[in-house]
């Protein structure tokens, strides 16, 4: 059987950006097995679906509390599912909850006006998937992650394009700790709940961008509401991609260049994955099982087409010099046309 943690820096390409020295020792996949390496190299290869899981967002009050509870259960017309299977059915059963965590938020004296009394997260995958499969799977991590220390409930919305759950989790423990999730405890919850769908027979993945040759980042969610708004003219354009807009449009008046540190750092990364990915599929390629031959074809056929490593900037200045080295040649199309007309 060909091993595959021989090829030095091969597994680093999955951790996450975040330090993985604040994880467990078995929160990063396939870091022993070369059998669950294999496995997951299979997935990624073929782009297995990634699994989402996200923080939206925190309440700091009862009646912030109340108008989530609302929106997640459409106005109580969705049951809440709680941390021991309770169900609340009715909308006043899941007001007083909220009015519950409330009142009890205070209890060790420490609670500031501004510290969360709930945090928001949204559990997803993409659509083709069973929601059944989805929820089974999002209550399996949620009461895994959060069962032992702190209160919860479950929403699951699965009549729509793409079956997610959304959770509410109280702020406060059972002990008095605070729930103040960092990066490396959202790929926790991501490889948790993707491994959750795998045993019910779901292909998930719950990779780092840069291990799938992604370079752009996911849009805001409240940065793509505002976008939305200001394109259907209900709104001023996000803060932030007007100065992209403004930078961007600096850079595409000077020669391209990629000298900037930050570029530096991308393309080396990226060429340090594809390089990893490379050496995988030779490793491969030398085994005699056929198995093992079979996805060297496919590893080195992903490692080709890696996406080149531009972000959103970059691209955003290529079609700038792209439009302004387009404007001479159009307008002298234009006035031979109308020439043409004039004649």
């Amino acid at each position: 059987m060909t091993e595959i943690r021989p090829i030095r820096g091969f597994e680093d390409i999955w951790r996450p950006v975040a330090n993985h020295r604040a994880f467990a020792k078995d929160a990063i996949i396939a870091t022993g097995s070369p059998i669950a390496t294999k496995a997951r190299l299979a997935r990624i290869v073929v782009r297995a679906p990634e699994v989402v899981v996200k923080v939206t967002g925190a309440t700091r009050g009862a009646k912030g509390l109340k108008a989530h509870l609302d929106y997640i259960s459409r106005r109580g017309d969705l049951p809440l599912e709680g941390r021991g299977g309770e169900v609340l059915v009715s909308r006043q059963a899941q007001q007083e909850l909220a009015a519950d965590w409330a009142w009890g938020a205070d209890v060790d004296g420490r609670r500031q006006e501004r510290t969360p009394l709930s945090r928001s997260l949204v559990v997803s995958m993409p659509e083709g998937v069973s929601p059944d499969e989805v929820f089974a799977a999002a209550r399996e991590f949620v009461a895994a992650s959060f069962g032992q220390k702190f209160d919860y409930v479950l929403a699951p919305h699965l009549d729509v394009g793409h079956p997610h759950v959304h959770v509410a989790v109280r702020a406060l423990g059972d002990s008095g700790e605070r729930l103040n999730p960092s990066k490396a405890d959202l790929d926790q919850w991501r490889q948790t709940f993707a491994e959750a769908l795998r045993v019910r027979g779901v292909e998930a993945e719950a990779t780092p961008r840069r291990a799938r040759g992604v370079v752009i980042k996911s849009e805001r969610t409240t940065v793509r509401m505002m976008r939305e708004r200001h394109e259907l003219g209900l709104g001023d354009e996000p803060r932030v991609l007007a100065a992209a807009r403004e930078q961007a449009a600096r850079a595409a008046s000077e020669p391209p260049h990629d000298a900037d540190p930050w570029n530096v750092q991308l393309r080396e990364r990226w060429m340090t994955t594809r390089a990893a990915y490379g050496l995988a599929a030779k490793l491969l390629a030398k085994s005699p099982d056929p198995a093992d031959q079979a996805l060297s074809l496919k590893v080195a056929s992903f490692a080709l087409s890696m996406p080149a490593p531009e972000n959103r900037f970059h691209l955003l200045a290529k079609e700038l010099r792209e439009a302004r080295a387009r404007g001479p040649a159009n307008r002298e199309h234009q006035i031979a046309r109308d020439e043409g007309h004039e004649r």
